[in-house]
């Protein structure tokens, strides 16, 4: 029953966003700032970071890619061994216009973890796939909700939100 009121609910979005003719979300191409508030791991309270997203072809719908450099600040009972880790993600995006203003886009791309502490410097190269949910707020202000699943052992799924400005 779920499943079918998914598609419904998909179907009804599709179909009227398809009959209202123009859609009047810009083109993306944007650079912001980033806040994670659930990171790659429990050892990490939070992250900060750069964002850029763009869209190809000159159309907000279809596919595109998001670039985010991250900064993860260790949580207290690790702040001992681990000085910081940053990540970098490169995602490609498809994006789908579900409203005006209002996109969603599963993402999937590569990541790159680096882990500093006094001992030494760790780092690995991982998968990453998940999904963000962009709403403009003017044609110059985008806020961004993102999710992404890094495939590393023992990853967790890190949430963020990102303000980004059209340039």
């Amino acid at each position: 029953m779920k499943n079918k009121f998914l598609l419904a609910i998909f179907v009804f979005i599709c179909s009227t966003n398809c009959l209202s003719g123009q859609n009047s979300t810009p083109v993306e191409s944007s650079l912001g700032l980033s806040y994670q508030f659930s990171t790659i791991s429990k050892g990490y309270d939070y992250g900060i970071g750069l964002v850029a997203n763009n869209d190809f072809g000159g159309t907000s719908e279809g596919f595109g890619y998001i670039a985010q450099l991250t900064y993860l600040a260790p949580a207290e009972i690790i702040k001992d061994v681990i000085d910081y880790a940053l990540t970098f993600d490169v995602l490609i995006k498809y994006d789908i216009s579900v409203a005006d203003g209002l996109d969603i886009a599963p993402t999937a791309g590569v990541g790159y973890l680096t882990v500093q502490s006094d001992a030494d410097t760790n780092a690995e190269f991982y998968f990453a796939a998940g999904g963000t949910l962009s709403y403009f707020i003017s044609d110059s202000i985008v806020i961004g909700v993102d999710v992404t699943k890094q495939f590393l052992e023992g990853s967790e799924i890190s949430a963020g939100a990102s303000i980004r400005f059209q340039i």
